[in-house]
């Protein structure tokens, strides 16, 4: 339904918030933030997506993921809950080719 990017920031999809909304109930808005976290473990630089949601009263998900060109690097898979998700996907070790970037999503 949405999500962040480490290139583009913010982003939702429209018809996938419509649709999520279309059961009758009434939610809050879901609040979602993202960002990418950084170290150096033995030497090597590592990086990892690290999301959080808030969608309070609906049964949701946060998804952290590490890809390059729309490749997955790593994955934290969905992580679903009601009211508040957080997700965070392995670290990616920078191999000199591939560096990765962070994207988290979610929806319901």
């Amino acid at each position: 339904m949405g999500g962040w990017s480490e290139e583009d920031g913010y982003f939702v999809n429209p018809q996938a918030y419509s649709k999520a909304m279309e059961d009758g109930t009434t939610y809050a808005s879901p609040k979602h933030t993202g960002k990418a976290e950084e170290r150096t473990h033995n030497g090597t630089s590592q990086k990892r997506a690290h999301g959080w949601t808030t969608w309070v009263g609906k049964y949701h998900y946060t998804r952290a993921r590490m890809e390059d060109w729309g490749a997955i690097l790593t994955d934290s898979g969905r992580q679903w809950g009601t009211d508040g998700t957080e997700a965070i996907s392995p670290w990616w070790s920078f191999n000199g080719d591939t560096l990765g970037s962070a994207r988290t999503y979610y929806g319901s």
